[in-house]
């Protein structure tokens, strides 16, 4: 998420339709996670979801992190790994890229 998190940075504050990585340049051999890892990684992120509270109003919303419903499916090949965003959260994720990119004083 850090890789993906960087991109709206260097892009103008704006979210791309997808993001891709090649496995190789997320792993980092001999050490580094193996493509089984980066699945289970993958399923976590499927999994994270953000519950929004309404002030005043009984009830919150769920929304997950990723977009399981366009055409670019988010996973590995083997060779590439593709994420796709839930645009939904694009003004949070965009104020988490803004925080991340000030430097720390």
């Amino acid at each position: 998420m850090d890789r993906v998190l960087q991109h709206p940075v260097h892009d103008g504050y704006v979210l791309r339709e997808r993001y891709r990585f090649s496995l190789v340049a997320v792993l980092s051999p001999p050490d580094g996670a193996k493509p089984d890892e980066v699945t289970g990684a993958l399923q976590l992120l499927l999994a994270l979801t953000f519950a929004f509270e309404e002030p005043n109003q009984a009830g919150f919303q769920l929304l997950s992190l990723l977009d399981t419903t366009k055409e670019h499916l988010v996973g590995h090949d083997g060779q590439t790994i593709t994420l796709v965003l839930n645009p939904q959260l694009r003004n949070y994720l965009l104020n988490v890229a803004r925080l991340d990119a000030k430097p720390v004083a």
